[in-house]
């Protein structure tokens, strides 16, 4: 547990920092990158909560050779009206796009992509995220946020889902840190600074998922409560998910050394 009270020290000192930042910006691009780095943390903190108390109900079995995950070529087609993306007229909205991805305890971030208008037919990710130690009953769960960006970015918001509730494996000092956090108005309760990103989708995937290359995918669209926040997405969207094995990686090593 202690290497997860380390990784929620880091992330309260990463929100303490981009708060403040997102309070003092002036520039839109600055403000869309922070608000970005305050979900993705956000996301982290959550999961690193409900690691906490697994592991506090139950003592985890990984018997099972754990694997290295790589997520590339993510690609999302875009549904434009034809009026919007051949004639160039119509539809004036422009988005900033990121995706989180999730296996167990961890979270990763791709890259912010804006601006993202009628012009584009898709949007495309050139990062490659790698996880390292999925177990084979893994469950990535791969989430894409946009927020329409507009003249004046200063009456949006970050979400905010971190419990309330600490848990008691928590060190005193770590849960003093993380309590006045929560309670500093320039922290998780101030949900009025910076840019809104919107769960506009979702996707769970598995070992069935994992490929050699490139495959398509279903996409499960979310429903905002303003559709004009909407990112026109298709219900489908493209990536490689691949998979090593460690108990494969050793042995290939091993086989190198005795070589």
């Amino acid at each position: 547990e202690y290497d997860l009270e380390q990784k929620i020290d880091v992330e309260i000192r990463i929100r303490e920092g981009t708060t403040k930042l997102l309070a003092a910006c002036q520039h839109p691009s600055q403000a869309l990158e922070a608000a970005k780095t305050l979900h993705t943390s956000n996301e982290r903190m959550n999961v690193y909560m409900t690691e906490l108390q697994s592991r506090k109900r139950d003592l985890l079995q990984k018997s099972a050779c754990p694997a290295r995950l790589g997520l590339t070529d993510l690609r999302f087609p875009l549904m434009w009206k034809d009026t919007d993306h051949f004639k160039n007229r119509g539809d004036y909205r422009r988005f900033a796009v990121f995706c989180l991805a999730k296996v167990g305890t961890e979270v990763m971030d791709t890259s912010l992509i804006t601006p993202v208008d009628r012009s584009a037919t898709d949007i495309t990710f050139p990062d490659a995220l790698v996880f390292t130690s999925a177990q084979p009953d893994f469950k990535m769960k791969l989430e894409v946020y946009s927020c329409m960006l507009q003249d004046d970015l200063s009456i949006a918001s970050t979400p905010r889902k971190l419990q309330k509730s600490l848990h008691s494996s928590i060190s005193r000092t770590l849960g003093r840190k993380l309590s006045a956090t929560l309670k500093d108005p320039h922290g998780l309760k101030n949900d009025a600074i910076g840019p809104k990103f919107d769960l506009v989708a979702t996707v769970t995937l598995g070992l069935d998922e994992v490929h050699d290359s490139v495959k398509s995918h279903d996409l499960v669209l979310e429903n905002l409560e303003n559709p004009c926040h909407q990112l026109p997405l298709f219900d489908h969207f493209c990536c490689r998910l691949a998979a090593e094995p460690e108990c494969l990686s050793l042995e290939q090593t091993a086989s190198v050394t005795l070589k």
